[in-house]
């Protein structure tokens, strides 16, 4: 299965972007839709309007911008958090690719919900 991806400004690789792509997933980059150096909020504004997962490697600011969507009823169709340290074990592209096709096999609800993809890394 595919999902609709939005890939944050710290998540575009072009590398990370051709593995998911190269799984069958619709992805849009920030740059591509013209989001680069734009805030947070803006960035996943239009992931929501596109019906977009976003994909981001600043999880802080987006989880907080899921709170406050969460604290006023409004829906989002989801993110997905990955969590870098900097430091040996961080999770790859290919993982990366891997844990959204785990996420996905366990048929938990995406939209209105953040996902570490280091949790489905397995």
């Amino acid at each position: 299965m595919a999902v609709r991806l939005l890939v944050d400004e710290c998540s575009e690789a072009k590398l990370l972007v051709q593995k998911l792509r190269d799984a069958q997933h619709d992805v849009l980059t920030v740059s591509e839709a013209n989001l680069r150096n734009v805030r947070d909020a803006d960035v996943f504004a239009a992931a929501i309007d596109d019906n977009r997962i976003l994909l981001t490697h600043n999880p802080a600011d987006f989880v907080e911008l899921h709170e406050i969507r969460m604290a006023q009823n409004l829906t989002h169709p989801g993110l997905f958090l990955v969590h870098r340290k900097n430091k040996p074990g961080d999770i790859t592209y290919d993982q990366i690719v891997t844990a959204i096709a785990n996420l996905e096999a366990t048929g938990l609800t995406l939209a209105n919900s953040y996902h570490s993809l280091v949790s489905y890394n397995y």
